[in-house]
């Protein structure tokens, strides 16, 4: 597949098109040689202040090329894009207009000649007639023709006035010590005080900091990513309407985590803006639809919509090595390998479990015991990249094992001299900086177990130095020290007719510079665009 290829089939595998989704009005008109015009992310409604301000408030379109089947990507030929207003004479004006576009009353004519994979119009900004009444004023018409890649129509309500959405306000809530990990739940709601309606219904996005993610139920009209979920609910949200869900969302995080911090949610429009739609590239739940029940208005307000909380207590940090992104829980790390062959592990990294706000203090270093039977062999100088950083002896004998823990990948080397008589496990425990505080610091030390495999090895040479492998606090700097050698052992439906619910780290071994620069080429590949 060449490189233009994969750029293309990418973009298109992660691009939302309202048209389709919603039902909306556009259409994509296929030519002979299978090359589409497509709008990406169409904007299904737009808003138009009364008071005649039009600051930011730009029309745009995302013109995009589809050749399904496979094959060669070709250009868009003689692309031409005409915005018909003719509708909103009277009500609107139409100021700023884009790069190339011309006019003629209330129809923008924009060329924008041939044009590889995508191109962005912005043909002009939408101001208010002061006086135009407030409501629907009519639609924009949208043509976009082609030489070779058909003809593409579509058409945006225009409404004049704003909506203002408004929001349960909820109180703050203290975890009790004694139930650390846990989480309040939370009841979204929300209404429309504005002037006029969110036509094409509204989109709730609902997110929680400090947790890991969402538990229980995953409705099924809602998409979810890490902590975060997107539901869309149809129909319009008229002024003076608002509801709340009739389900809850609960948010979990570690055992014993201590947290600070809060839910927060809101809603807009669906289909604006357009920077808006990635959620639709998140899984969908596989539960019920979350349904709606309306509330009184007048218990909601513009600066609702959070819900904070925090564990009981003094507040200090507390580090752990248990979990994390990269190898390693409270069960350990493990060095595996036959008796004369050389072992490695990647070592966890440590975290945070409270507050979220450390500042600048960070665990840099830890300490290793080294398990019953195996000796340290840290690589030479220079014989790995310098983004692997390997646990090193220290300077005496008296000194203990440490490992720099600020690396792409932090790993532990060791020599397998014999089968362990007793399998006594070894430790790697955290350094805390000068004036750290922990308050629990059964979680900073986890156990390093040797597992002997296979028959005694006793030619076997050094294994390949792996590759960096990106991680926490990305530091350029190399291996803790540059010493070698054996270091100590160690409600579907619509209510009233209106807004109704819908339906690792991973250690890569490379063995030689070659093959370092053949990935780097390949991925220069894939990342090109057409000046």
């Amino acid at each position: 597949m060449s490189g233009r290829k994969a750029g293309l089939l990418a973009a298109l595998a992660t691009t939302a098109l309202f048209g389709t989704a919603l039902g909306a009005p556009a259409q994509a008109a296929q030519a002979a040689n299978d090359v589409t015009l497509i709008e990406m992310d169409a904007q299904e409604s737009y808003f138009a202040r009364p008071d005649g301000t039009d600051v930011n408030n730009r029309f745009q379109t995302i013109i995009a090329v589809r050749q399904p089947g496979g094959g060669e990507e070709r250009d868009a030929k003689n692309v031409v894009a005409v915005y018909d207003a003719s509708a909103l004479k009277g009500k609107v004006t139409l100021s700023g207009l884009g790069h190339r576009c011309t006019r003629q009353d209330h129809v923008v004519t924009c060329p924008q000649g041939d044009f590889y994979e995508r191109t962005y119009v912005t043909p002009f900004r939408i101001k208010a007639v002061a006086g135009a009444e407030i409501g629907e004023a009519g639609p924009i018409k949208v043509t976009v023709t082609s030489d070779n890649a058909g003809t593409l129509t579509r058409s945006t309500r225009v409404f004049i006035g704003e909506h203002q959405p408004v929001y349960r306000s909820h109180a703050p809530y203290t975890v009790p010590e004694s139930e650390r990990g846990s989480l309040p739940a939370i009841t979204p709601a929300f209404g429309n005080a504005g002037q006029v309606e969110m036509p094409t219904g509204v989109v709730m996005r609902v997110a929680v900091g400090d947790a890991l993610d969402f538990t229980g139920e995953r409705y099924s009209n809602c998409h979810y990513g890490k902590a975060v979920a997107h539901c869309e609910f149809p129909g319009p949200l008229t002024p003076g309407t608002a509801y709340e869900t009739d389900g809850d969302f609960d948010a979990v995080t570690e055992t014993k985590r201590r947290v600070k911090g809060a839910y927060g949610y809101s809603v807009r429009p669906v289909g604006n803006p357009l920077e808006y739609t990635d959620y639709r590239r998140e899984p969908k739940g596989n539960g019920r639809v979350l349904g709606l029940k309306p509330v009184d208005i007048g218990t909601l307000s513009p600066g609702g919509g959070q819900l904070p909380f925090v564990t009981e207590g003094e507040w200090t940090t507390d580090w752990s090595l248990h979990g994390g992104d990269a190898p390693g829980d409270a069960s350990g790390v493990t060095l595996e390998g036959a008796v004369g062959s050389y072992a490695e592990v990647e070592l966890p990294v440590p975290r945070n479990l409270g507050p979220d706000n450390a500042g600048d203090t960070y665990v840099r270093q830890a300490v290793v015991t080294l398990p019953e039977g195996v000796s340290l062999a840290t690589p030479e100088p220079g014989s790995h990249p310098s983004e692997i950083g390997y646990c090193a002896a220290g300077r005496s004998a008296d000194e203990p094992i440490r490992c720099g823990l600020n690396n792409y990948s932090n790993v532990l080397r060791v020599h397998i001299d014999r089968k362990p008589e007793q399998g006594r496990p070894g430790t790697l425990t955290l350094v805390l900086p000068d004036g750290v505080n922990d308050p629990d610091l059964s979680n900073n030390t986890v156990p390093v177990r040797l597992e002997v495999t296979g028959d005694a090895s006793p030619s076997a040479s050094p294994s390949p130095a792996p590759s960096a492998s990106p991680g926490p606090n990305p530091s350029p700097s190399a291996s803790a020290a540059p010493a070698t050698g054996a270091g100590p052992s160690a409600a579907a439906g619509s209510p009233n007719g209106k807004l109704a619910s819908t339906g690792t780290s991973a250690l890569v071994l490379i063995g030689t510079a070659s093959a370092v620069a053949v990935a780097l080429g390949a991925a220069l590949l894939l990342r090109r665009r057409r000046a």
